[in-house]
């Protein structure tokens, strides 16, 4: 049938009136859903989405939204963070044998208006997928066509590799690297013990780099929903103190699972789980061992070459432990723009002084228990005029409201930001 048959029926911001400054006919923004086919196909998708949701916010509100509940065919005002403004929000069933929809935006008395786009995938009562994009606005006179990504959920889909230091394809790495890392996308089993991580100087013919994988689990959160990842980690061996000069190779193999049995799959296009490999150089002649004669050390930022991305580590009292790691001397010198989402802060997140990326709260957001900054980072308070606090804090605030013994709702609700 064609195109035309994923068109979903249009989906105006609002019914477009005279007072309006365009029409349906020449200003419009149409939604395409786009896939990571390295992540999951669009039938992978499909097959764990039963509804679509949208989710329209934008900072300073909608014209003519006044209260939660109006409707705005298909949309309805909902209030869906907890803050000032209120979001529109349509709600479609998609069905697992069709094809993702196409959705068209119209302005209505909305024409100037900034804002983020949310979509969700549930299956039942779980968001199974995510995606979204962020200062949206309507060109007059224009057919915008706008790719939004949309991909399940790291709990939904086969583990992978999402980190990797050194990343992939990296030179002049230094000599003293202290660690090698691999973050996978969610919790996985992996035998530190065996041949599923390993670390090869491909200079040698392949011989492995000695040392102990160490795993551990972090938690981020991604478009505001949480994700718990599992993190590998090389400490090399006293017996190697240095690195030699070569081409080295990181591997994890598809024996890694999930508490699923689903094994690590670094590439959904394929028909079969794919093991993940990077590789990195550290410049000068090969030999015949991967491990330096001499050691390898650092006494400031300096000597871990001029690779930006790595730093000289520093204990509490800021002397050198002598081994790079990864982070940079600056904000001036990292480029977090470069991962969307992510902003950079100076030393308080155990970076030992360093520069470092973490998440934007204001595109991922904080969990329950924090405050999501102006700046984007996370607080247990809110020590700025305009964070936004965390849904489990107005909670919080409203149920002192609704209850008729207690007092402070008001001072409450005003103190968290909450009105």
């Amino acid at each position: 049938m064609g195109l035309l048959a994923r068109i979903v029926p249009i989906f105006p911001i609002f019914a477009l009136t005279a007072a309006t400054a365009c029409t349906q006919d020449d200003t419009s923004i149409q939604i395409r859903f786009l896939v990571d086919p390295t992540l999951n196909t669009e039938q992978q998708v499909l097959l764990q989405v039963d509804r679509l949701e949208l989710v329209l916010d934008a900072p300073q509100g909608f014209a003519g939204v006044t209260s939660a509940g109006q409707s705005f065919p298909p949309f309805t005002a909902v209030n869906t963070d907890q803050d000032s403004a209120l979001e529109l929000v349509v709600q479609k069933d998609v069905a697992s044998d069709s094809s993702l929809p196409l959705v068209r935006l119209l302005p209505g008395s909305n024409l100037d208006c900034t804002f983020s786009i949310t979509a969700r995938g549930w299956k039942g009562t779980q968001v199974t997928a995510l995606g979204g994009a962020a200062s949206v606005r309507f060109r007059q006179g224009s057919h915008e066509d706008l790719p939004v990504p949309f991909n399940l959920r790291a709990g939904f889909r086969a583990p992978r590799v999402v980190i990797s230091q050194p990343h992939d394809g990296q030179q002049d790495v230094p000599a003293a690297l202290g660690q090698v890392y691999l973050a996978f996308s969610r919790p996985v089993t992996v035998d530190p013990q065996s041949s599923q991580l390993s670390v090869v100087y491909d200079a040698a013919g392949g011989l492995a780099v000695p040392g102990s994988w160490q795993l551990s689990s972090t938690k981020v959160y991604e478009l505001g929903m949480p994700e718990t990842r599992t993190v590998a980690t090389l400490k090399l061996a006293a017996s190697c103190p240095s690195l030699s000069p070569g081409s080295y190779r990181i591997e994890a193999s598809t024996k890694i699972v999930d508490s699923s049995g689903n094994r690590l799959d670094q590439d959904a296009g394929t028909t079969q789980p794919d093991p993940f490999t990077a590789s990195f150089t550290i410049s000068g002649t090969p030999t015949g061992s991967p491990c330096g004669a001499t050691p390898g050390t650092c006494a400031s930022d300096k000597d871990c070459g001029s690779l930006q991305g790595f730093v000289c580590q520093l204990d509490a009292t800021g002397g050198s432990l002598g081994k790079c790691v990864p982070g940079t001397t600056d904000c001036a010198g990292i480029q977090c723009e470069t991962q969307k989402g992510y902003i950079c802060i100076m030393g308080s997140d155990g970076s030992d002084g360093h520069a470092t990326c973490v998440p934007d709260c204001r595109v991922f957001g904080c969990g329950s228990n924090a405050f999501c900054q102006q700046d984007g980072t996370c607080s247990s308070n809110c020590s700025t005029p305009d964070c936004k606090p965390p849904p489990a804090v107005c909670e919080a605030c409203r149920e002192i409201c609704n209850d008729p013994q207690q007092t402070g709702c008001q001072d409450c609700l005003k103190q968290n930001n909450c009105l």
